[in-house]
């Protein structure tokens, strides 16, 4: 259980992304599932002591069931950074739509408004070099950003033993109607 102290810890961050992709065709009209793949990119934590490329052409980006105000997000890309290094990067979430993001998204609009959407989940880096080893350990929360239709800014936060809740306001989602899906009994509250 939270308390108010709880919300007041702040996230430590590890890593900034900004992802392109080279499509997006994500038309409710043609489909439910938006694909595209990676291409290209910047990634830097914010400690410097890596930095570098995201390799084009060596990812893809997976986004489903957006139409009921709930989308499930999955990433794979490849980091290259300024030593030649390549790390692998898998990204799984959810993307929750306020019922005003649901309708601009079944018109067509997308991304919607920041105000209208959260998108969060987990990073796991895979092969990383050794003089890195903590970010092979970790499992990271991560909050991605939509900046445009083919450009996501993900930023990236260390996952502690200390409760650390870096996006309080999803409660309040949990209750809208568009996600009628959860069961009736169902109390935000009793989330581990």
């Amino acid at each position: 259980m939270n308390t108010e102290h709880d919300l007041q810890v702040p996230p430590k961050r590890l890593l900034s992304v900004s992802l392109d992709l080279d499509e997006s065709p994500c038309c409710p009209a043609i489909s439910s599932r938006c694909d595209a793949s990676v291409g290209g990119g910047s990634f830097e934590s914010t400690d410097e002591r890596f930095r570098g490329c995201i390799l084009p052409g060596h990812g893809c980006f997976f986004l489903e069931k957006l139409h009921a105000g709930l989308g499930e997000l999955e990433m794979r890309y490849v980091l290259k950074t300024d030593r030649g290094e390549h790390i692998d990067v898998e990204f799984h979430g959810l993307m929750v739509l306020t019922p005003t993001g649901t309708w601009l998204y079944q018109q067509g609009v997308f991304p919607p408004p920041e105000s209208e959407y959260r998108c969060t989940g987990h990073h796991r880096l895979a092969h990383v070099p050794s003089r890195l080893y903590q970010f092979d350990q970790s499992l990271m929360l991560s909050e991605i950003t939509f900046l445009t239709r083919f450009r996501l800014q993900i930023s990236c936060y260390a996952s502690s033993h200390e409760p650390v809740q870096p996006w309080p306001n999803l409660d309040q989602w949990v209750n809208e109607p568009c996600l009628d899906w959860l069961p009736s009994d169902h109390d935000p509250s009793s989330r581990q």
